[in-house]
């Protein structure tokens, strides 16, 4: 969720028992680029409107960087939501009181511990240990990112929620099936959802992704499906979860009768989107009758997942992977795509398909398609809400329902 009148996160820093404040004594808001360790998710709190609120632990040498004034946290002042919200995660963190439920494992101070030691275990395998500690790169309700420095460079540890548990596997068996489209994974701890990766140079940002590189990311992701066709034993093998067409019918199904969303649907909304179903399946069917092969799909398929070094493009982030329509994939990327640069990507990645598509009405496919994409993404969001801890819900609020009224206007359309 964004808008709506939220306000700029406010990042609370904590040192132990004590807490960073203004010089009147008030809890402050450090400023972004530290890095500090998230104790718990990124939280929103109603303080006259929406703001969130980040508890970060505070790094090894931030007085260096940034003097803060510091007092325990019971003396410190504030409004009373931040205070109480700061306790919570300095308990929760600290082990004097249990976890939320559902909450990740990250949000715990043992856990750093043990991922410094998985990682140096795993380094000393490679002959390459650590120069440096471990800093944060991004740690939200999700994942866990750290960047460990290295005599060679650094490396990234990825650890990703149980929702996503399966990832280290399958990127893993990706890096075997289409080595060098993907991440280099030097090492996994799969029951924990570790995997420790190679840097990857080029990476675009979503929010302003790199010109010109839609077609080639739409072929890239084209290739790697082609090439996984054969494989997709292997990928459901690895915990690909199977997000075909009629297993995501299904699930649809379930959204559209109990899916928290449905509430920020006004009355007429949400007739409309249960009206969508009949036609929905009949669209889906149709689009099965092609005989698309049951592949690879990236499930987040937009330019800020791509990275390119000397033309190679390589795809990550395979988080939401699965075995289903891989047209699902190729609409994703359009829609997050820059206008001009969509029927250029289209024709890239059906010059890919047409051989293996032959006499197939490939317009006629990628259009419905654009609805089957939809019921994806709503399935999607509405498994990741209810995988997150109640605190965390709301950074992913209004997505299911944005997609059933998009869906109703495509139907419609």
């Amino acid at each position: 969720m964004t808008g709506s009148g939220r306000q700029p996160t406010w990042r609370v820093l904590v040192d132990g028992d004590r807490v960073a404040v203004d010089p009147d004594g008030t809890v402050a808001s450090v400023a972004d680029g530290l890095d500090g360790f998230a104790m718990a998710p990124e939280q929103l709190l109603d303080l006259d409107g929406p703001h969130p609120l980040q508890v970060l632990a505070r790094p090894p040498d931030h007085e260096a960087t940034a003097p803060l004034d510091w007092l325990p946290l019971d003396e410190a002042s504030g409004p009373p939501p931040v205070l109480a919200a700061v306790r919570d995660a300095v308990a929760t963190y600290a082990g004097h009181a249990p976890l939320p439920p559902r909450r990740q494992p990250w949000f715990a101070a043992p856990w750093r511990a043990e991922a410094d030691a998985w990682v140096d275990t795993a380094l000393a395998r490679q002959g390459r240990p650590r120069t440096g500690p471990s800093v944060p790169v991004k740690v939200w309700s999700l994942a866990a990112v750290l960047r460990i420095p290295t005599e060679s460079g650094p490396v990234f540890l990825k650890a990703s929620c149980d929702h996503f548990r399966a990832e280290p596997r399958i990127t893993a068996l990706l890096g075997r099936l289409v080595p060098g489209r993907v991440p280099a994974v030097l090492d996994h701890e799969p029951d924990r959802g570790w995997q420790l990766m190679e840097p990857l140079d080029g990476v675009s940002d979503e929010d302003e992704p790199t010109l010109r590189l839609a077609a080639p990311t739409a072929a890239t992701i084209a290739g790697v499906q082609l090439d996984c066709v054969p494989h997709v034993a292997l990928l459901r093998a690895a915990g690909s979860p199977e997000r075909g067409l009629d297993s995501s019918l299904a699930a649809f199904g379930e959204v559209l009768a109990a899916s928290p969303e449905l509430r920020l649907l006004d009355a007429e909304q949400l007739a409309a989107a249960r009206n969508t179903l009949p036609e929905v399946e009949r669209r889906l069917a149709e689009l099965a009758a092609y005989d698309v092969p049951t592949t690879l799909v990236h499930g987040d398929l937009h330019l800020g997942n791509v990275a390119e070094q000397d033309g190679r493009l390589t795809v990550f982030d395979w988080s939401d992977a699965s075995v289903g329509h891989p047209f699902v994939d190729l609409v994703t990327l359009v829609r997050s795509s820059p206008p001009d640069e969509r029927d250029e990507l289209t024709a890239a990645y059906l010059a890919a398909w047409r051989d293996h598509l032959s006499g197939a009405d490939l317009a006629r496919v990628v259009e419905l398609a654009t609805v089957a994409e939809k019921v994806f993404q709503a399935v999607t969001y509405d498994r990741l809400q209810a995988a997150q801890e109640d605190a965390a819900v709301w950074l992913m609020q209004g997505v299911v329902a944005r997609c059933l009224q998009q869906l109703t206007e495509a139907v419609a359309g």
